[in-house]
């Protein structure tokens, strides 16, 4: 008998960290092509064919930093079956798993909270992000966080848990969604409705 039949898997998005360093490449790469462009011919100058190794050497710098990094991220993915899920933990090198099945019939409520981390000292400031949470009666937990997520992962997440947790009276619906229904909590363009 396959156990993966009614499996179904929500995944971060491994090429979120990969935007974020693009963020920073282009704009070192922009920068020394216009140095390269703006060069003024001179005989200490630098000519074309000995620039270009140079711009080539750190591109390839920069590529292998990246690939570095995305390999070190760590990626949750939450495996969700009619019974209740579990948390996955991968990098690029190992998978393992973080927690313990947890049942659908344990989840006592449902929250898209606003997380806070602070950066080294007071002066550095905090980083904020949203992230979907399940809560028991025992403890809360992060299914996965917003930001790292695409926007269909979320929903189709969000989606799963409410039709899992049909004993809840609230639910998390996009607010494209929520129709005349009174909100009892809003976050990440989702509100918390009643069912």
């Amino acid at each position: 008998m396959n156990q993966n039949v009614n499996v179904q898997t929500f995944s971060e998005d491994r090429f979120k960290g990969l935007k974020i360093l693009l963020i920073i490449l282009v704009p070192i790469i922009l920068l020394f092509a216009l140095m390269f462009l703006t060069m003024e011919q001179n005989e200490n100058a630098l000519s074309p064919a000995e620039f270009l190794p140079i711009i080539g050497g750190v591109f390839l710098f920069f590529i292998l930093l990246t690939f570095l990094i995305l390999s070190l991220q760590r990626r949750k993915t939450v495996k969700c079956t009619p019974e209740g899920f579990r948390i996955q933990d991968s990098t690029f090198w190992s998978t393992s798993d973080s927690s313990e099945l947890t049942k659908w019939s344990e989840v006592s409520d449902t929250n898209i909270a606003l997380l806070e981390y602070e950066l080294g000292t007071v002066e550095d400031g905090t980083l904020n992000h949203y992230s979907f949470h399940v809560e028991t009666n025992e403890y809360s937990i992060n299914l996965l966080d917003l930001k790292t997520s695409s926007k269909k992962t979320i929903r189709e997440l969000i989606n799963y848990v409410n039709n899992a947790t049909p004993h809840l009276k609230n639910i998390w619906l996009p607010n494209s969604q929520i129709g005349n229904k009174q909100p009892l909590d809003s976050a990440y363009k989702f509100s918390k409705v009643a069912r």
